[in-house]
């Protein structure tokens, strides 16, 4: 991937307030010039492939601020904010800074940013101080160079040369750098935007939590899109809010599987997907069957059978009982001849019980 001196004409942009300048007598401008001629040596530039924008300079009377800015800002490829508590506080500044740090997204880097430090800026110090502020929180993340020593030198001296030389020397290093293409800078918006809406997400998540709106797990999207309305789908046990110990529906019920009494517009509660009371009569219906096949059961196996009695011999009165030390004679004492002349050896034919 190409880098950014690989450009036919390399710009950056010098962002710096009016009045510093003047109050220093044009040391600010001074500065400019001599960043300029040093990043010119150290990329092999000429004047006119190189140039570090200045708007006192470049800007013709007349010309609209706002839009000449833009314009610059979207040529430049990399930025020098001078930090001082007036820059800070300038809304101009502020616009330039913010409107390249949109430049610096779409070319894909994070390191186009240069601030030098030229009077100090107590909210740099203290980060309690850089809430609710959208360009201190920036510039306290980037590296930036401490002139506050530098500025009363003039910058000719030794001194301040060498310290614009390793200053130069690192803005040069990033220009060296290889970038991203336009194809691979948009999947790196694509993933920031990704990571965005994930955090987003998290955070909103978070939040939830913390103040205990639970939600079902069908969302209002997801409802809208099935057919027949926003029922939840069946076998769920989560509703609205989370139960305490049974299968409610948008509040917790009384240890019963309905819903909580005096609440008409409350959903039955489920068990499985089915209905309360279609399940107690199920459970009734199956009671009952077994009720009736036990019974059954002890009808037909509960009566004893009644025993087959011999009848009474020949030449005995029925009902008489039996003289002592008359002969016995059982079914079972028949001579082997078979002899069944005898009356009293033949056996009475059972009766069968009615009905058997």
């Amino acid at each position: 991937m190409p880098s950014l001196t690989e450009q036919s004409e390399l710009i950056g942009f010098f962002s710096y307030s009016r009045d510093d300048d003047e109050d220093s007598n044009g040391a600010l401008s001074a500065l400019r010039e001599r960043i300029q001629r040093e990043l010119r040596g150290q990329l092999g530039r000429t004047m006119k492939t190189f140039r570090l924008w200045q708007d006192k300079e470049s800007i013709s009377p007349g010309k609209l601020w706002e839009s000449e800015i833009k314009a610059a800002v979207q040529q430049a490829v990399f930025f020098i904010p001078i930090i001082t508590p007036t820059v800070v506080r300038s809304q101009n500044c502020r616009f330039e800074l913010e409107t390249f740090l949109t430049r610096e997204a779409e070319l894909g880097r994070k390191d186009l940013v240069f601030p030098i430090l030229y009077i100090r800026v107590p909210e740099l110090e203290d980060a309690s101080l850089q809430r609710g502020d959208s360009v201190l929180p920036i510039i306290a993340k980037r590296q930036y160079l401490d002139w506050r020593e530098l500025r009363h030198r003039d910058v000719n001296s030794p001194d301040v040369r060498e310290a614009i030389e390793r200053f130069c020397a690192k803005i040069c290093e990033a220009l060296r750098e290889s970038s991203p293409s336009p194809e691979e800078r948009r999947r790196q918006q694509a993933a920031a935007l990704q990571r965005a809406d994930n955090e987003k997400r998290r955070q909103e998540a978070e939040r939830k939590r913390n103040t205990g709106g639970y939600r079902s797990t069908d969302t209002p999207e997801a409802a809208g899109s099935r057919p027949g309305g926003a029922r939840p789908s069946t076998g769920s046990f989560s509703a609205a809010r989370p139960s305490t110990g049974s299968f409610s529906a948008a509040r917790p019920s009384t240890g019963s599987f309905g819903a909580p009494a005096g609440d008409a517009t409350a959903a039955r509660a489920t068990l499985l997907g089915m209905p309360a009371a279609r399940l107690s009569v199920i459970v009734g219906a199956a009671a009952l069957a077994v009720a009736f096949m036990v019974w059954g059961a002890l009808t037909l196996f509960a009566t004893p059978p009644t025993p087959v009695l011999a009848g009474p011999s020949a030449g005995q009165t029925p009902g008489a009982a039996a003289q002592p030390g008359a002969e016995h004679r059982s079914a079972s004492a028949v001579s082997p001849e078979g002899d069944s002349s005898d009356p009293s050896m033949i056996m009475p034919t059972p009766r069968l019980y009615p009905g058997r």
